[in-house]
């Protein structure tokens, strides 16, 4: 959700707009994606945590509630966070819809 795009505000519908975010990341250096029905691809019911450090994008689709930092993306990944991507390598695109 863009807090910066209202949305209809009703009963049914979210206070603020919904944006479509693709993210493209290429010179892959180490992932770790899995799909099963606790964890769909295609869901990131917690959000997702983005760093950049030594040159190398973190993209960890498995935040949990910690706070972000540096340290907790690492260390989430480093003891197995089950959804991850590190890449040389990330662009993007921020999209209107429709989405479906």
């Amino acid at each position: 959700m863009d807090r910066e795009t209202p949305g209809g505000g009703g009963q049914w519908q979210p206070l603020y707009g919904w944006k479509l975010v693709r993210m493209t990341l290429s010179d892959l250096r180490e992932y770790r994606l899995s799909e099963t029905a606790a964890y769909p691809l295609q869901v990131l019911s917690d959000g997702l945590q983005l760093a950049f450090s030594d040159d190398l994008y973190f993209l960890d689709l498995e935040p949990g509630p910690d706070e972000w930092s540096l340290d907790v993306l690492a260390q989430a990944i480093r003891s197995g966070s089950a959804q991850y991507v590190i890449a040389g390598q990330l662009s993007f695109d921020i999209l209107d819809g429709p989405f479906i």
